[in-house]
């Protein structure tokens, strides 16, 4: 899952080779979290790790796995490569490259780095989020642009007011 409420945060952020966008996960982070990529035909890839927000507002992956059709591999150690980028807070994190092959991957995070927060309303403490700006894929599972066709389309079949239908165009980022 992401986090809720936050759109901009789905999954192909993780994967649309922007450190400007990330997927995040849901709030307070638990292990387990996953993201994934799919393609209708297997690809043959190499996993080396991740580009995470390292903000002191995000939690940090210290240890993930993949399961690549469904099928879990060993827990990967990650590990700092560099400082955080100072515009995006983006940093690098490492392991030994893994080479996949499959339709679908999915990177399951088993252990965090906690960064943590208080809540408002009984002040106890919760483990903020992890925030993906890219997985390390080797570019095997870009982001599918939206056809211009999707963008200039005027819909109305997606609002209702009062049992009258509202046309509506979509614009924006549709990844």
């Amino acid at each position: 899952g992401r986090l809720v409420g936050d759109l901009l945060s789905r999954a192909s952020k993780a994967f649309d080779a922007d450190d400007t966008t990330t997927w995040k996960s849901s709030l307070p982070f638990s292990p387990g979290a996953w993201v994934e990529a799919s393609s209708p035909t297997p690809v043959a890839t190499t996993f080396t790790g991740l580009r995470v927000l390292d903000d002191g507002h995000h939690s940090l992956p210290t240890e993930v796995h993949l399961e690549v059709d469904g099928v879990a591999g060993p827990r990967l150690p990650l590990h700092r490569h560099g400082r955080a980028d100072p515009t995006t807070g983006v940093v690098e994190l490492r392991t030994d490259p893994v080479q996949v092959t499959g339709s679908s991957v999915r990177v399951v995070i088993d252990e965090v780095q906690a960064v943590t927060s208080l809540t408002w309303l009984n002040r106890s403490r919760f483990t903020l989020p992890v925030g993906i700006a890219q997985v390390n894929l080797g570019g095997a599972f870009p982001t599918p642009a939206p056809s211009p066709a999707a963008l200039a389309a005027c819909r109305d079949d997606l609002l209702e007011i009062g049992g009258t239908a509202v046309s509506l165009r979509v614009e924006g980022d549709l990844a």
